[in-house]
């Protein structure tokens, strides 16, 4: 589905592209987004916070998991000695243990995400009436992604110019 909605993108880019480029006073900038996204100062700082926050839940994952492992291990020596049914009861608290382990996982996962989306969301929309301003200052008819383009000549990209423009406006 995703590489469905790439591809639509893609030929509404390139049938939009050509038939501005017809245009003889047509002019298209570009702009790595991405980039423009985790180059401004807001945008570093959102990614080291991120990354400080998951650093400390992957530790605390890790601690989890080592006593998963130490427990396996126990339950292992313990298999030769401990009463079947005794050794079923521990097998099944383990393994509860495990899934929550996993669920735990998937959800520090997930709460990333969508805190890096959310992020994401807030300086793009104060991006957007940058990109603008850019395009009236600069002649621009359209910017465009660069991660919807094939090819396009350096002097078209202006994402550092959105970068410092996004900086000096969002201090």
């Amino acid at each position: 589905m995703s590489s469905l909605i790439r591809m639509v993108s893609l030929s509404i880019v390139l049938c939009a592209t050509s038939a501005i480029a017809q245009q003889s006073d047509a002019r298209i900038g570009i702009i790595r987004l991405q980039d423009a996204l985790t180059g401004c100062k807001e945008g570093k700082a959102a990614r080291k916070k991120l990354q400080a926050d998951f650093t400390g839940k992957q530790n605390q994952l890790k601690n989890r998991e080592a006593a998963l492992k130490r427990r396996y291990e126990q339950l292992e020596k313990q298999k030769e000695t401990a009463k079947e049914t005794q050794m079923r009861k521990d097998l099944a608290s383990f393994q509860k243990s495990v899934l929550e382990a996993q669920q735990l996982r998937a959800q520090l996962q997930q709460e990333l995400a969508q805190k890096e989306a959310a992020l994401t969301r807030k300086i793009l929309a104060r991006m957007k009436p940058l990109i603008a301003k850019i395009a009236r200052k600069g002649g621009y008819t359209v910017i465009l992604d660069a991660g919807q383009v094939l090819h396009a000549p350096d002097d078209l990209d202006v994402t550092n110019k959105l970068i410092q423009l996004y900086d000096k406006e969002n201090p």
